[in-house]
This record gives C-alpha cells, sequence and structure tokens, in this order.
C-alpha cells in the first residue's frame, strides 16, 4: 500500500522505525502556555541566549503537530532528519535563528524537499533547485521543518484537494481556515509553531489569516518577490507568511527584501521593525464597511469594521466612509484573465525564464474539475481579450492610486461571507458547477483582497474583529505602493490597542 505523506505523519509505528533519533524525545521541554507566549522573533532570542536549544525548539514543534494535526490535517510532512541532525552549526545567525518554520505545498521549497502543488498530477514532486528567495529565509536563521497543506497549484480561497483532504479551521472544525495558505494559517493559530510560509496571489496570505485570526501581508509586488524585481503585471502572487504578531511579519519581510530594497519610511532607517517601533502620525482613513462594487458585507461584518473605524478615531485617526470609484464588474473579468493566463506565457519568453519556481508540469487527467475548466479557459483568451484587460489593470491602479492620493489608506473587511464550511462549492473538486459559478462563488467570498494583487499596492489583514458567531474577521488595510511601512505602523498601533496574542482557538496548544 503506498504511504502518503499526511498517512506517514500519522503512523507512530513508521515515526520510530524511520527516525531512532525520536526516542530521545519523550515529552515537550517547555509547557504549552510558554510556547504559546513566544512569537518566532521570542523564540530567535531564547535560542540565541541559550536558554533554549534548536532540538528543544523543533522537539517542541514536533509535539505540537503530533497532537493537533491528526484533527486539523494542516501539516502534510514533518522533517524528522532535522531532528537527528538539525546542523545547529551551519544554521546561519540571522534574526530568526532556531525558528521553527514551515514551508507551504505551492511555490518557494527546499531542495530535495517534496512539493506537490496538493495535485494527483504531480505526485511526490522533488524540488531540484532552490529560488533566491528561500536562500534569503534560510540566512534569517529559519528552521525548515515541514510542509503544510494547500489547494491545488494554490488556486482556491480554500484548503481543500483530492490528494490530501480537508484541512480544518481551530476555531471551528467543520470550518474551513481558508486558503491557499489554510495548512499554515491552521498551525500557526492552533500554536504548533508562530509563523508560517503564505503566499498570496488573490489573498492566499490575507484570507486564512483572516478566517483563523492571524496576521497577513501582502506587501507591494515591487520589493521581495521570487522574481527578483520583475513586475510583469501577470505577476499576481506575493509570498509572505502568516505569523501572531506585527513584528515578526516586519522582521520577515525585512529578511527577504529584494536585493537593494529597504523600507522607505521616514524613521525605519531602512527596516520594517525598526517602523513600528517609531510613533505613528494621525492618518485619514477611508473605511469601506458595506457595499464594495456589486458586493455586500453581511451586516455583523459592517458593524465590526464599524467599530474598529471608532477604535482607529480614538487613536487619533480620521476615519469616514468612503469608496474608490474604480471599474469594479470589469475588474473582477479582467482579475480572471490575468488569473487563468497565467500559466500559457502570456509574458515574454524572457520574463517566463526569469521565473524561479514555475508552476509544474501537469497530466491534465489527474487534476480536479475546476483546476481542469481554468485550465481550459485560459487558452482560450484573445489578443485583444488580454489588451482590455490590461487596459483595465491600468485603469484600475490609476483610480487606487487617485483614491489614496487623497486618502493614508483603506479599511474593508477582509472577506465577504461568514466563514465557510469545509466541503463548499469553493473547493476545486466541486464539479457540479459551472467555471462562472464557481468564479462567482469565489468572488462572493473574497470581493476585497484580489484587488491588490491586480494593482500591485500592498494589504494587511489584522485579527482585531470577530463575526456574531465567534469566528475571527481581520479588518483589511489597502496602502499605497511602497506603503507596507505605514500599514505595518498601524498594524502595531492596533496591535497595543486591541492585543490579539493570546486569544486562541478551542483547538490550540494550551488545551492540551
Amino acid at each position: 500500500m503506498t504511504t502518503t505523506r499526511r498517512k506517514f505523519l500519522l503512523s507512530a509505528g513508521v515515526l520510530t522505525a524511520a527516525c531512532p533519533a525520536l526516542a530521545h524525545w519523550t515529552k515537550p521541554g517547555m509547557t504549552w502556555s510558554e510556547w504559546a507566549s513566544h512569537d518566532a522573533l521570542g523564540i530567535a532570542n531564547l535560542v540565541k541566549s541559550g536558554d533554549l536549544s534548536i532540538h528543544e525548539v523543533a522537539d517542541q514543534t514536533m509535539h505540537a503537530v503530533h497532537a493537533l494535526n491528526p484533527r486539523l490535517n494542516a501539516v502534510l510532512e514533518f522533517y524528522y532528519d532535522r531532528l537527528a541532525d538539525p546542523l545547529p552549526s551551519q544554521l546561519p545567525d540571522g534574526i530568526f535563528h532556531g525558528a521553527p518554520y514551515f514551508f507551504k505545498d505551492v511555490g518557494v521549497a527546499e531542495q530535495g524537499r517534496i512539493n506537490e502543488w496538493a495535485s494527483k498530477g504531480n505526485h511526490a514532486r522533488v524540488i531540484d533547485a532552490e529560488a533566491d528567495y528561500l536562500k534569503r529565509k534560510r540566512a534569517a536563521g529559519l528552521h525548515f521543518l515541514g510542509t503544510c497543506a494547500a489547494p491545488e497549484l494554490g488556486t482556491a480561497a480554500v484548503t481543500e484537494s483530492l490528494l490530501n483532504g480537508y484541512t480544518h479551521n481551530p476555531w471551528e472544525l467543520k470550518r474551513t481556515p481558508g486558503g491557499s495558505s489554510g495548512g499554515g494559517a491552521s498551525a500557526v493559530a492552533s500554536g504548533m509553531l508562530p509563523m508560517a510560509a503564505a503566499n498570496d496571489g488573490g489573498g492566499s496570505t490575507r484570507i486564512p489569516a483572516s478566517l483563523c485570526g492571524n496576521v497577513g501581508l501582502k506587501h507591494s509586488r515591487e520589493i521581495a518577490n521570487q522574481l527578483n524585481g520583475n513586475t510583469d503585471r501577470l505577476s499576481l502572487v506575493d509570498n509572505g507568511v502568516n505569523s501572531r504578531s506585527v513584528r515578526d511579519t516586519a522582521a520577515f519581510l525585512d529578511a527577504v527584501l529584494n536585493p537593494g530594497q529597504t523600507n522607505s519610511t521616514p524613521g525605519s532607517e531602512g527596516s520594517y521593525l525598526h517602523a513600528i517601533g517609531q510613533p505613528l502620525r494621525p492618518l485619514k482613513i477611508a473605511l469601506s464597511s458595506g457595499r464594495f462594487g456589486p458586493y455586500q458585507a453581511p451586516p455583523d461584518a459592517t458593524a465590526e469594521m464599524e467599530r474598529i473605524g471608532r477604535v482607529l478615531a480614538d487613536l487619533g485617526h480620521t476615519v469616514e466612509e468612503a469608496d474608490a470609484d474604480l471599474p469594479y464588474i470589469d475588474f473582477y473579468q479582467a482579475f480572471k484573465i490575468f488569473w487563468t493566463a497565467r500559466g500559457h506565457a502570456r509574458m515574454s519568453p524572457e520574463d517566463w525564464a526569469a521565473l524561479e519556481e514555475k508552476p509544474p508540469e501537469m497530466d491534465l487527467s489527474e487534476v480536479e474539475p475546476i483546476t481542469r475548466m481554468i485550465y481550459t479557459q485560459g487558452k482560450t483568451w484573445t489578443w485583444e481579450e488580454f489588451k482590455w484587460a490590461v487596459a483595465i489593470n491600468e485603469k484600475t491602479t490609476a483610480g487606487i492610486d487617485a483614491f489614496l492620493s487623497e486618502w493614508d489608506c483603506w479599511l474593508t473587511p477582509a472577506v465577504g461571507t461568514h466563514t465557510p464550511y469545509v466541503g463548499s462549492n469553493l473547493a476545486l473538486s466541486y464539479g457540479h458547477q459551472s467555471l462562472d459559478e464557481w468564479w462567482f462563488n469565489t468572488f462572493r467570498f473574497i470581493p476585497y483582497t484580489p484587488l491588490t494583487n491586480f494593482s500591485g499596492h500592498p494589504s494587511i489583514s489584522l485579527p482585531v474583529a470577530r463575526f456574531n458567531d465567534g469566528m475571527p474577521l481581520g479588518a483589511h488595510f489597502i496602502g499605497p505602493n511602497m506603503g507596507d511601512g505605514l500599514l505595518l505602523q498601524l498594524g502595531a498601533q492596533l496591535e497595543q490597542a486591541q492585543p490579539w496574542f493570546d486569544d486562541h482557538p478551542p483547538v490550540h496548544v494550551t488545551n492540551l
């Protein structure tokens, strides 16, 4: 019988046989309350001070995965060889030295590791080369310990696949953690580790951050992507993390900036981490709490955004209801063209060759129904349709720039509906619908987040709101181009005003 990565992870007998070093670790070294009280920088500081060893951190992470993953299905693979030989002497002494880190099964991965893009059509694919972006993460001292779940090719706003099954939300197991970075978001929210990989092509960092109660930043397109500065419009995806603290997110962005990039925020000394410790000037913040183009937020989401607006006003900011004058209907259609055309080399051959981590070649007979429809649709667009989408991109981007010349940032809910249950019609395996129906359902769920992937502006989801049913809801802030530092400063201010670090879901290490 074939043993999948997940079956391997959950089989204690196989684990003991495969890694005899596990016998030396019988229980975690820290209490779970102690473990959960540290973000990634906190753990790194304990390692640097000698209060924790890299071995102990890796072991504690493993115990958390073993205890919680059977319920969450968030982690696909734990790197047990790193327990036997974590190579502490070779782990760079960066800002995150020794902090645990999980990859996402879609995107940047470590050479020699399995990276299947969550698809049966790509089963057991092993990475044979590493992107410069990953090398920057390694230089930061992160200890790579595993891989987390994603939907097939990272294409859906929920984390479900025929290859790996459903990933569950630790706030309520019947609900999705969102997608496509839902595995990492679920692992972080449950306290397995404080930070995990994410990438964002339509909200895939911010959506699960919102649904799981984490911090999720989509940075400005130009500053830290795996294309090393290539800003082709089809480059919708920016890489980042789900974390529990704004400072972890800021430090991570510092660590992975493209060569030559620094934070230009006044007083930042070139560092996003430094910037969040500086006083924030009073901001003029636009609030779109209800309608967003053709979509309407639920009443409780609207009420929560209005409440956050009052919190911001109490902090000295000016907050007013305002809506950008954008071609919303055309934007959603143009985004579909950009998204579905990505796999068909609409870039120049030179740009395609520059991609360090290409989507894998797929056997279409093995992919999920909606994935197959998306791939097929991507080949049907004419050059005239693509030029129209480019024109809408330029109009939308200019409209956001004009709006943010009057406002410092723009606040919306992070998602447009209550948290979906697992097995919904948002999944790529849900083939009992047309592709247009799937797109409609997806945009109704996430009307806000794709906008900044389309335009390249930065945006962040902060865990300061709740739906009436108690599920987390992110406050989603959109900033001006290269305004990442301002968003992180605002996030740090809200983190102090409305602390969230000790808000834990029912499925959490502190409840073990």
